[in-house]
């Protein structure tokens, strides 16, 4: 996808996503809604 994805991807923890979505406000718009999607997703393969 996005390079900037994988730099938060490479950078982020779950929790690390969570304490910065309300500062972007990202669950407001369709990109976030597919992005947190997307996330999960990823998160779950990884920790799962």
């Amino acid at each position: 996808m996005f390079p900037v994805i994988q730099v938060v991807f490479s950078n982020a923890s779950l929790t690390g996503y969570m304490s910065i979505l309300p500062h972007f406000q990202l669950s407001k718009s369709y990109f976030g809604m597919i992005f947190i999607l997307y996330y999960v997703k990823m998160g779950l393969n990884k920790y799962l």
